[in-house]
């Protein structure tokens, strides 16, 4: 309740790569495809948003977000929200609500999964810590609770597969290896760049729970079939254009990481400056970490999704306010902090209150730089007019 309000109170929603997407839902409510015809008949000059394959018009971006709520969207449309107006055209202003609405109620669900997760591992009060900050002090409010972005979807899922993992390794739920399987396969459709997630816990399945790898590996092979299946019957493709586009280059990693790190527009620790705490309490107490298993995938997952977008020649994500490509490490992160805290706090070392002091100072400041890119319009017509 409390991040959903605080989500849905703030009122700067930049309608970039997701608009449309809710029109997505409308089209498979309505009659079962992916076709928005209906909505650009006559239209020759596209927006980005979209493409013309052949005679029809698509979504461009990854379809799997805008199916995973389509059922939301019938719900709104009941209440009188939708992204179609009464005339049957296209309605930007509801668009703008429908998104609105949607992306608070789901990334407050991942408040809720931010506590759960901390509560196996931290005591109630440390875990509240935790759960708010990575809500509130992280791209969660400024960027995924805006509006339906491919990040929104990816980010929660992800938040999801860390609960489930956690939950495997404190032994309160045996690990359920489809479900698993199934929860990343649909990050893939979501975003590609969950193949990185993808990878790091194939990895730890392959050396900590060989057992269930075979049912995990089968489980995801079946999902991708599906997924080459729809790509094939709708673009005549083995994967969508979105997935075929990015442009990486060697060249700008040095530049591209800097940038995602330090920018004083994209910084993740300018944006984000409680990753440095984290970062630190991970590398002090690295021996006295818990659940020592998760920690591969996680390193894997950070570091490998930063080395990854420090490769890709857009690495500031366009318009948005701060860091938009690193918001998927958030679920890792928040691990990562519950992880190192609980270490911090078992060992009791003689500076343990200048240290809790220090991250509590970087967490207020994540806050405070957060808020802006929610409530204030200038912090988002910079993009336009620097």
């Amino acid at each position: 309740m409390i991040t959903s309000a605080i989500f849905l109170a703030s009122p700067v929603r930049g309608l970039t790569d997701s608009r449309y997407s809710p029109l997505v839902g409308e089209a498979l409510l309505r009659h079962g495809s992916f076709v928005l015809d209906q909505w650009f008949v006559g239209r020759t000059n596209l927006s980005y948003q979209l493409e013309r394959i052949g005679s029809h018009v698509y979504y461009r971006y990854p379809p799997g977000g805008p199916v995973l709520v389509a059922p939301l969207v019938w719900v709104l449309a009941r209440f009188g929200l939708s992204a179609v107006g009464p005339d049957g055209q296209y309605d930007s202003g509801g668009d703008r609500y429908v998104q609105a609405v949607l992306a608070a109620l789901l990334m407050a669900l991942l408040a809720v999964i931010f506590l759960r997760t901390a509560l196996l591992i931290l005591p109630p009060r440390w875990s509240w810590i935790v759960a708010l900050a990575g809500a509130l002090g992280t791209q969660v409010w400024s960027t995924a609770s805006r509006v339906l972005w491919s990040d929104t979807f990816l980010t929660l899922i992800l938040g999801a597969v860390v609960w489930l993992l956690v939950l495997h390794e404190t032994g309160r739920r045996r690990m359920s290896a489809p479900l698993l399987a199934t929860l990343l396969a649909w990050g893939y459709f979501c975003r590609p760049t969950a193949s990185l997630a993808i990878v790091a816990i194939t990895l730890y399945l392959m050396r900590y729970h060989r057992g269930v790898a075979g049912s995990y590996l089968a489980s995801g092979a079946v999902w991708f079939v599906v997924f080459v299946t729809y790509s094939w019957l709708t673009y005549g493709t083995l994967l969508p254009t979105y997935y075929r586009t990015g442009t990486f280059s060697l060249h700008s990693f040095g530049s591209g990481l800097l940038g995602i790190l330090l920018s004083p527009s994209r910084g993740q620790l300018v944006f984000v400056p409680v990753t440095l705490f984290v970062a630190y309490l991970v590398a002090r107490y690295w021996r006295s970490l818990p659940l020592r298993r998760l920690i591969m995938p996680a390193l894997i997952s950070v570091l490998g999704h930063v080395a990854l977008i420090s490769l890709f020649e857009q690495w500031h994500g366009g318009h948005s306010y701060g860091p938009r490509y690193l918001t998927p490490l958030v679920p890792w992160l928040v691990l990562l902090a519950a992880l190192s805290l609980r270490a911090l706090l078992e060992r009791r070392a003689p500076a343990m209150r200048i240290e809790l002091t220090a991250g509590a100072v970087l967490l207020a400041c994540s806050v405070l730089v957060q808020a802006p890119g929610t409530s204030a319009g200038a912090t988002w017509e910079w993009n336009k007019i620097p």
